[in-house]
């Protein structure tokens, strides 16, 4: 015969009850949990990336074409349009045309979304040009939302190649002050100041920039294709962005 002896039970008193906790799944929807615009976590299969406003204002990029540049990766080209000669929408140096591009499939199929809204393209000549990001001040910007991959389901043929979603500042509860000065060659220099900030239902942003450059010639007197135009091709752009807001019941906001 054999026994075991697994010594005395432990009384009743020195268990240690465990508090009750449940586990749920929650999917990410759009317009919920962070998404504006996709149903996409960033564990998703799809590449998804935000930028918040703390790089973009470390960047030190002069637009917000190169600062995508610098931060995203897309095709290159061989030249872009702040390196070509003088054209319909390409005028070289500042003030160019934006060339976003995922996945080769060309900057017209990158869809632009600016608070929700898309950006329309133009046409110049008969040419149909990307909507031209770079008329948005970097201080004017709260946070970039990126999904590098086919959104057409949702979307449309522009976004076959990816879709970019830009936040403007929006005002909160408080108050905040940000400033910024830069400086470079050709005379270059870039001010921006920003204010956001508000009360229980009132918030507003206010955004002020100015950027601008004397620039250099955009032709080459050694290039045989062009006519060489030693005046330099300038460039001036000041923007004025403002944002308010009124919560008029729960649940419902005025913008």
């Amino acid at each position: 015969m054999c026994s075991s002896d697994l010594g005395p039970a432990a009384p009743a008193a020195d268990v240690q009850k465990m508090a009750e906790f449940v586990i749920t799944d929650t999917k990410a929807g759009p317009y919920q949990n962070g998404n504006m615009d996709a149903p996409r976590t960033s564990n998703d299969i799809q590449p998804y990336t935000m930028i918040n406003q703390e790089a973009i204002l470390e960047s030190n990029a002069y637009d917000l074409n190169n600062f995508l540049k610098d931060q995203l990766t897309q095709n290159a080209v061989v030249q872009d349009y702040s390196q070509l000669a003088p054209t319909a929408g390409a005028n070289g140096n500042n003030g160019t045309s934006s060339q976003v591009n995922f996945r080769g499939l060309g900057n017209l199929h990158t869809l632009i979304l600016v608070n929700g809204y898309r950006i329309p393209s133009y046409q110049i000549i008969g040419v149909q040009y990307q909507p031209n990001i770079n008329g948005i001040p970097l201080g004017a910007i709260d946070h970039i939302e990126v999904v590098r991959g086919p959104m057409a389901s949702l979307y449309g043929s522009d976004a076959v190649s990816g879709v970019i979603q830009i936040f403007t500042r929006r005002g909160k509860v408080g108050s905040q002050v940000d400033a910024s000065v830069t400086a470079g060659s050709q005379e270059f220099h870039q001010v921006t100041a920003a204010w956001s900030g508000g009360v229980e239902r009132w918030q507003g942003a206010v955004t002020v920039s100015d950027q601008a450059t004397q620039g250099f010639s955009a032709t080459n007197r050694l290039a045989a294709s062009t006519s060489f135009h030693p005046d330099r091709d300038g460039f001036r752009q000041q923007s004025l962005q403002g944002s308010l807001s009124h919560d008029i019941a729960s649940g419902w906001r005025l913008r």
